[in-house]
């Protein structure tokens, strides 16, 4: 049935997502959680503080002192020893040439990814 094939593809997201520590942005801080010693306590700590921190790149632009006061200063740096081996990306894509302007779906997209930052 539809409601088992759905169950079974949250499933397999879930897994994929644990095993790659990796997981969608949804505002709860479970995608701060990719972190190496970052956990759900922590998490939670960082998204009610104020402004709430979601995001790895909410927390790379918060200062380390707000973080300090948040987490602790020896898990502030743990936390920030590992955020610095995140590599950071800058994705653009642009509209190339719309080989027929009267078609809805074909277009020529041209996709570049580069490396703002790159871990040791």
């Amino acid at each position: 049935s539809m409601k088992w094939f759905s169950t079974a593809a949250r499933a397999i997201k879930l897994c994929q997502g644990i095993k790659g520590r990796c997981w969608e942005d949804d505002k709860s801080g479970r995608l701060l959680q990719q972190l190496k010693g970052l956990g759900e306590a922590m998490s939670k700590k960082l998204v009610s503080c104020v402004p709430p921190v979601c995001s790895l790149n909410d927390m790379s632009t918060m200062p380390p002192a707000k973080l300090e006061l948040i987490l602790g200063k020896q898990q502030a740096f743990k936390v920030s020893t590992e955020l610095a081996k995140v590599p950071s990306y800058h994705i653009e894509a642009v509209l190339d040439d719309n080989k027929n302007p009267d078609a809805r779906f074909e277009a020529c997209i041209r996709l570049t990814i580069e490396s703002t930052s790159c871990p040791e």
